[in-house]
């Protein structure tokens, strides 16, 4: 019968679990359930009870009731926190590194500036970029500076290429490799055309370069890079340098010995000097590269007198070694004028039409060597391919295929097509 006032009695909760369910229960805490609320404690209380004593040794005992305690990590040592510190320290080392390495190069960088800024005002109108005055940092080795506005040339550039002493890594990379690195000013004259700057120079080539560096400057400059036609020239010169060119004439006229005295006295300081009617302007992914007639001269800013010291000449200061840099400078812009000036002799002329001639044959010898190098390797991708097919044909294809081809060569053999 059901109550007064229809209400529905509670239903009967059925306290007993089965045996899977059992399992389920928490080991540590099976003296916290009430025997009579479930069945099978027993059971489970000589389960734990027969575990074996080396698990009863390992285990620690967990006085806490309720949920199993987390494990804490144990807590490092100072000195186990090495390779962390070890990072840190090389970072601030570079950075410190960087500070003061960039810095000396921007002082050594001005320092040879206002040295030659004399001269410079002298002969140029605009000397920076907007007539600034000022280097254009390229990175924190490399500065520029663009001057313009003087008679017979069109722009001289002017780049300053630093020791990396703010990079460290470089700089023992240089020290393990023992690599050698300089201050360098390189000195890039266009002589543009003779219709916008007046400025005529004549179809030759003229270089003089230290022996150390002869083969990488072949190899960079293509009007020297034939043996045959830019020879070797006796001249004035010390030993250390290798003046070439293509015509005995032309060192004669270009190094007279006052100019011969001059760098031989300061030979440590001089690396290049180049004239050539095929100068390259530009660097190779610049679409604006091109080719022109030019001048390209290289001084060391602060070169190494130990030699000098040892053959008691003593070294030289900052100021000193600088002074010497402004006095190359001078010679360097005199021969702008020079080789704008200087006219060749007939004799010379008809000697450099053929030399211009050989030059000539030389290059397309080359590039006949290049281009039957290309038939060849086409040819031989052909036969390959060839192979490769024939090797996928059947047996009665291969009978058809060599049927033909012996018919063809019955004939009088494979009619090529000559271009």
């Amino acid at each position: 019968p059901s109550p007064p006032g229809g209400s529905q009695p509670p239903p009967q909760r059925n306290w007993k679990r089965s045996a899977a369910s059992v399992q389920d229960i928490d080991m540590e805490n099976v003296e916290n359930y009430d025997s009579d609320e479930f069945e099978g404690l027993e059971l489970l209380k000589q389960k734990k009870e027969k575990q074996l004593p080396s698990e009863q040794a390992t285990s620690t005992p967990n006085t806490r009731k309720g949920p199993i305690a987390r494990k804490l990590m144990p807590k490092k040592e100072a000195i186990e926190y090495w390779p962390e510190v070890l990072g840190v320290v090389v970072v601030l080392i570079y950075f410190i590194n960087y500070i003061i390495g960039s810095s000396k190069n921007r002082a050594l960088a001005e320092a040879w500036l206002e040295a030659c800024m004399e001269k410079l005002e002298s002969n140029f109108t605009i000397i920076g970029i907007e007539n600034k005055c000022k280097l254009e940092r390229d990175s924190a080795s490399l500065y520029t500076l663009y001057c313009s506005g003087r008679i017979n040339c069109e722009s001289v550039t002017f780049s300053i290429s630093l020791k990396p002493r703010h990079d460290l890594f470089m700089w023992l990379y240089g020290m393990v490799q023992a690599l050698h690195f300089e201050d360098v000013v390189s000195i890039q004259v266009a002589m543009g055309l003779e219709s916008e700057t007046g400025a005529r120079m004549e179809k030759f080539c003229f270089a003089v370069v230290n022996k150390s560096q002869e083969l990488k400057v072949r190899s960079d400059h293509k009007d020297l890079s034939s043996p045959i036609v830019a020879r070797r020239w006796k001249t004035r010169l010390h030993d250390v340098f290798s003046c070439i060119s293509d015509d005995e004439e032309i060192p004669k006229d270009f190094m007279p010995d006052v100019i011969s005295s001059t760098l031989n006295e300061h030979r440590q300081y001089v690396k290049l000097l180049h004239f050539t009617e095929a100068m390259v302007f530009g660097e190779s992914w610049n679409p604006l590269r091109h080719e022109g007639p030019g001048m390209r001269f290289q001084f060391v800013i602060l070169p190494s007198d130990k030699k000098n010291a040892k053959d008691g000449g003593g070294e030289k200061s900052e100021e000193e070694k600088l002074a010497v840099g402004e006095m190359l400078l001078v010679i360097a812009l005199r021969y702008i004028d020079k080789v704008v000036l200087h006219k060749l002799s007939g004799a010379c002329r008809d000697r450099l039409k053929k030399v211009q001639s050989t030059k000539e044959e030389l290059e397309f010898k080359k590039k006949q060597v290049v281009r039957d190098r290309a038939a060849q390797d086409r040819k031989v991708g052909k036969i390959q391919k060839e192979k490769a097919a024939l090797a996928s044909r059947s047996p009665e294809e291969l009978a058809k295929y060599e049927e033909k081809m012996r018919k063809k060569q019955s004939k009088g053999g494979v009619k090529m097509k000559m271009k």
